[in-house]
């Protein structure tokens, strides 16, 4: 017999170490999809006891396990048909019906007025007990009915416990994506309003061909500012609109809209395009977000000079961007890809995060090499549009 109760138990509670190992994968469950979920698996233990348990006397012991995992979920239309499956196992007395149609509603009742979970398990074992032995007249099954109600109550609850946690861990996952992504918007959002504040200091309407000119970068800039905004209502999807364009016009636009920096830290740059035409399917915001970002990190390393070449290359368009400065160290320029990594006092460690993103989304390559002391070479390569 006990070999049987063994078996039957195992039988009975693995519908619900499936359900639990389902809630603790599945994260996005809705609640009455999860509700619907618990009770078809109440029900498929019952039938799958019934099906296959080998001892009428163990099956009909087990069964109250369900019946009160469904009452203390207060799912009373669930347990009073459940309450049936035993009530017709023992249709050859109706004794035994009454005692245990009587003792199922006293516990139902006894529910609506008793909110401890301990208190309920401790009267329904009571009761349930009491009845068994009634009903059966073994103790040997009594003694099962308990062990195994207090062991299956003991697993179920410690099984809700994990899902609670792996629940507050994917929200603290979340939140940190959501972080990140706020860390990421607002550090980048920094580059075009430096660029808007510098050439509205230096707007003069008086000179009508300069103000002209700025105007361009001044639209530009604005236009970036906007996109980027619009990563506040997407928080961590990075949405990349791309068209036909030529790679060679976004450096020039971008060289264009520092040459005021440059001049300041009187840093020398040349542009060199060794082709007429590099058209890309590319996001111009994107990809100006790119270039602004690599030519800041040039700019902050103090060199002389910053060489920009651009190319085509096995049906890539490939634009190295080359500096005299200070140069990366080897353990930083392992990490630099990493979110939140920085050596800088005020930085954020998501310029070259995001950059590296921007890139992948083009199906292209971004790749950092530098040499500490003597200057850092970055290599974009995003494969050409064929026109």
């Amino acid at each position: 017999m006990f070999n049987d109760f063994i078996v039957d138990s195992i039988l009975l509670f693995f519908p619900f170490l499936v359900h639990g190992f389902f809630l603790s994968v599945n994260y996005n469950v809705y609640e009455k999809k999860e509700e619907f979920f618990f009770k078809f698996i109440i029900v498929f233990s019952v039938l799958a006891l019934l099906k296959i348990g080998s001892n009428t006397l163990i099956i009909l012991s087990l069964i109250n396990i369900p019946i009160f995992i469904s009452l203390e979920k207060r799912y009373y239309l669930l347990t009073s048909l459940l309450i049936m499956i035993p009530v017709l196992y023992n249709i050859n007395s109706i004794f035994c019906i009454v005692i245990l149609i009587v003792s199922y509603f006293l516990t139902c009742i006894i529910n609506l007025f008793v909110r401890s979970h301990e208190k309920m398990l401790f009267i329904f074992t009571i009761i349930e007990s009491i009845t068994l032995l009634i009903v059966y007249r073994y103790l040997n099954i009594v003694y099962m009915f308990i062990i195994s109600l207090f062991i299956v109550v003991m697993l179920h609850r410690k099984m809700l416990l994990i899902i609670s946690f792996n629940n507050n861990y994917m929200e603290l996952e979340k939140e940190n994506e959501i972080k990140k992504s706020l860390f990421r918007i607002t550090h980048e959002i920094k580059n075009p309003i430096a660029v808007l504040k510098i050439y509205l200091d230096m707007f003069d309407l008086n000179d009508i061909s300069k103000s002209q000119r700025y105007i361009k970068i001044l639209k530009n800039e604005t236009n970036r500012l906007l996109c980027l905004l619009e990563d506040f209502s997407l928080v961590n999807k990075l949405v990349v609109n791309q068209d036909v364009m030529d790679f060679g016009m976004l450096i020039e636009d971008n060289i264009e809209g520092i040459k005021y920096a440059l001049n300041n830290k009187k840093i020398n740059i040349e542009y060199k395009s060794n082709v007429d035409e590099a058209y890309i399917m590319g996001d111009y915001n994107r990809l100006s977000q790119v270039m602004i970002n690599v030519l800041k990190n040039s700019i902050e390393a103090d060199p002389k000079n910053i060489y920009v070449n651009l190319d085509v290359i096995d049906n890539n368009v490939i634009v190295n961007v080359s500096d005299d400065g200070c140069g990366i160290d080897k353990d930083t320029l392992k990490r630099i890809k990493e979110p939140f990594y920085t050596t800088k006092i005020n930085g954020t460690g998501l310029g070259v995060s995001l950059s590296n993103e921007i890139i992948l989304a083009h199906n292209g390559k971004l790749n950092y090499a530098s040499t500490f002391g003597k200057g850092t070479n970055v290599k974009i390569e995003i494969p050409v549009y064929n026109i």
